[in-house]
């Protein structure tokens, strides 16, 4: 994408992901965007339904999904995002789904919508949820699928396909200070490894986004608790995450030992 004076209009950015919540990763990338006239796009394969709640009144008689699916509707209107889009599928359930009827899903709004830049999971799924692992494997495939059909008809897009990426150095040395991020997944403990250093090819400062991050952190009210992940950025505890978002370019590769980092995904 090509940043002008005149911002980006006619560009457009697509981020698929799992569950409401997962799009807090490149949260600052997508408002950053939105600003400048993209057309920024949300995918969620699910509502979030089984996701535990820290404070039950804000149900109101509500069901989980339908309370999570209104947390990601705020944070669509915070973040700038233009459409929204679920796969419909269960919470838990969606790393079982059928393949090939997932990854047509995902194509067919590939191609409604035209992204030229897509964000997903990485393979690890941050902290290999199933979930996490499955909606990477799968957006990935589409992406190809889709790029390949166009490129049939003369067309190159989508043009780039970006992981989402934590440096492995900032966990690192997190555990140093006593300090570490445990998901419980069905009774069985899981951490937040971050991706190699030498694997992150995008780091992107989106600092003047700030606030605008911290005000979606807090649309997600039925998931924050303090001591958490996303508790500490909104307290500005790991303001290098609050601040800055990397990525890892899948597609198309970085040339072999360029080791030139992206400061855009243009």
């Amino acid at each position: 994408m090509e940043v002008t004076r005149d911002g980006m209009i006619g560009k457009r950015l697509m981020a698929i992901f799992a569950h409401p919540d997962d799009e807090g990763q490149i949260a600052g990338l997508m408002a950053m965007y939105g600003s400048r006239g993209a057309e920024v796009s949300l995918v969620s394969a699910t509502r979030g339904e089984l996701g535990s709640i820290s404070d039950p009144s804000l149900l109101q008689g509500r069901t989980m999904g339908e309370l999570r699916e209104e947390e990601l509707r705020c944070v669509c209107s915070v973040l700038g995002v233009k459409n929204l889009e679920f796969l419909d599928y269960q919470e838990g359930l969606f790393h079982m789904a059928n393949s090939e009827k997932v990854i047509d899903k995902i194509s067919e709004i590939i191609r409604k919508l035209a992204p030229q830049i897509v964000v997903t999971f990485g393979p690890e799924g941050v902290y290999e949820h199933r979930d996490h692992v499955a909606i990477s494997r799968w957006v990935t495939s589409a992406f190809h699928a889709v790029r390949q059909e166009n490129l049939s008809h003369g067309s190159q897009f989508p043009l780039r396909l970006y992981d989402t990426a934590y440096p492995r150095s900032l966990f690192e040395g997190l555990r140093t200070q006593g300090i570490e991020f445990k998901i419980d997944i069905g009774g069985v403990l899981h951490w937040i490894q971050g991706v190699p250093d030498e694997k992150i090819t995008t780091v992107v400062d989106v600092s003047d986004f700030r606030l605008q991050k911290i005000e979606a952190f807090r649309c997600h009210a039925s998931q924050l608790r303090p001591g958490d992940f996303r508790w500490m950025i909104m307290e500005g505890r790991l303001m290098e995450l609050l601040a800055t978002e990397r990525l890892v370019r899948v597609f198309p590769p970085p040339p072999p030992g360029n080791g030139q980092i992206e400061r855009d995904l243009d």
